[in-house]
């Protein structure tokens, strides 16, 4: 099984994401780019990416998954948008946290901290949260410049909302995109930040 924990966002959220990959899309085709959009219904923030897990390990991780946080849940914004790499050819077109970032960042180390009693790890050096829109099927030399630039330029509705737990995911790739499985959610409560 191929797992990743990530933040979900609620329903208000994702009508307003579901908007702002739309005004994304059309700023992506006049750069001349052929990208293949998210689902909304998947849309989420990956916390931490554990790739193919076989055996008893998806069983601890799905009992990990379910152990309540001590930290306290935190309102999130999602107001930069962006391509991976930074560089070079165009890959992934994201949108990222402005506020509760930190918080996240804090998440997802804490989460790999549990995920390393389970034998996962270790924890990628680099973090970078945000919510993939769409990923770039083909972008021609210099249209990562210009689809850069207009993403620079992209004033993002308010996207924003309260994360109060975690969830475990089992993605199953296919050819309209991976899908998602909930296997397990685990609360923020209290504790310190």
């Amino acid at each position: 099984m191929r797992l990743f924990f990530a933040v979900d966002l609620d329903k208000p959220a994702r009508a307003v994401a579901e908007q702002a990959g739309g005004s994304l899309a059309s700023r992506a085709a006049r750069a001349g780019a052929a990208v293949r959009w998210a689902k909304p219904a998947g849309l989420h923030l990956t916390l931490a990416f554990l790739g193919e897990v076989h055996g008893g390990r998806v069983e601890r991780i799905s009992a990990l998954g379910a152990v309540p946080f001590e930290q306290p849940p935190f309102e999130l914004s999602l107001s930069e948008a962006g391509v991976f790499p930074p560089r070079g050819a165009p890959r992934v077109i994201w949108i990222g946290p402005g506020r509760g970032g930190a918080e996240v960042v804090n998440l997802s180390r804490r989460l790999w901290g549990r995920l390393a009693g389970a034998g996962c790890g270790p924890a990628p050096t680099r973090f970078d949260p945000h919510v993939t829109l769409g990923r770039v099927r083909r972008a021609r030399a210099g249209e990562g410049r210009r689809l850069r630039a207009l993403l620079a330029e992209t004033v993002l509705p308010a996207i924003a909302w309260t994360v109060d737990h975690v969830s475990l995911y089992e993605s199953r790739p296919g050819p309209g995109g991976s899908t998602y499985r909930r296997l397990a959610t685990a609360a923020l409560r209290g504790g310190t930040a």
